[in-house]
């Protein structure tokens, strides 16, 4: 009698190694705060090099394949490779949320821009900085009425 078989070889995960998502932290890299070559005076302008914590729909960044390629064994570095496809899967252009209003009774936000992201021997489950440049934009001029 002669038997055919198979065997797949099936690696476990190191005991006591946790699969772990790391976060997005987003930082304004450049600002610009003109808008049709007049610099807009803000009371509270966004600012280079500052994390953007609101004033975004992070909907938009924490997608379902954004978090699958940032999961990974916590404690492990995550690949430039991994990060070059995170950059090409993350939105190129998100129009912020935020109403900026000036005295004059104009109302702006901005547009933010994908400049880079951070490979600086970033692990599975450290924070992983994505960078985006932020423009502002007119949005409109509120509307004056009188009484007479």
């Amino acid at each position: 009698m002669t038997a055919k078989y198979s065997a797949t070889v099936v690696v476990d995960a190191e005991p006591g190694v946790q699969e772990v998502t790391s976060p997005i932290s987003i930082r304004v890299s450049k600002v610009w705060n003109e808008v049709g070559g007049k610099q807009v005076v803000l009371t509270d302008p966004l600012k280079a090099g500052e994390q953007l914590t609101k004033g975004i729909d992070m909907s938009l960044i924490n997608t379902n394949s954004v978090k699958q390629l940032l999961t990974g064994a916590q404690g492990t570095n995550i690949s430039t490779a991994t990060l070059n496809k995170l950059k090409e899967n993350l939105p190129q252009n998100i129009t912020g949320t935020a109403d900026y209003k000036t005295a004059d009774g104009n109302h702006y936000y901005y547009d933010f821009w994908l400049d880079s992201v951070d490979s600086n021997n970033t692990k599975y489950g450290e924070p992983v900085t994505v960078n985006y440049t932020a423009s502002l934009k007119w949005a409109k001029k509120d509307m004056v009425t009188s009484e007479n």
